[in-house]
């Protein structure tokens, strides 16, 4: 019984994260996609040159915030990344067959 209770918390924390997540990236993605518009709408007066080079850097940069947001702020994206730039090749192995493997030795 007490282990049903735990397993249902943790699945509520991990949708609390979850949510969290989504909520943060959600917010970063209006402002940096607001961020570019606010700056091409104030492109009027003594000010339009540079809010026009404002608008193309940051507009230019999208590509990569949303990289960062979406790619980098994903624990098994930058788990990958890490296996990756380490040359480590991943593991085959699944966790069913390991342990199938370790009751099946402990049975013999």
């Amino acid at each position: 019984m007490l282990q049903r209770k735990l397993s249902s918390l943790n699945t509520e924390v991990s949708t609390l994260k979850d949510t969290r997540l989504l909520t943060f990236k959600a917010i970063a993605q209006v402002f940096v996609l607001g961020c570019t518009w606010i700056f091409g709408l104030l492109q009027v007066g003594p000010a339009a040159t540079v809010m026009a080079y404002l608008f193309t850097v940051v507009n230019s940069l999208q590509g990569a915030f949303i990289f960062l947001v979406h790619c980098l702020l994903n624990r098994q994206v930058r788990e990958e990344y890490k296996r990756w730039f380490t040359c480590k090749p991943k593991s085959h192995v699944s966790d069913v067959s390991m342990s199938t493997l370790v009751t099946s030795s402990k049975a013999g």
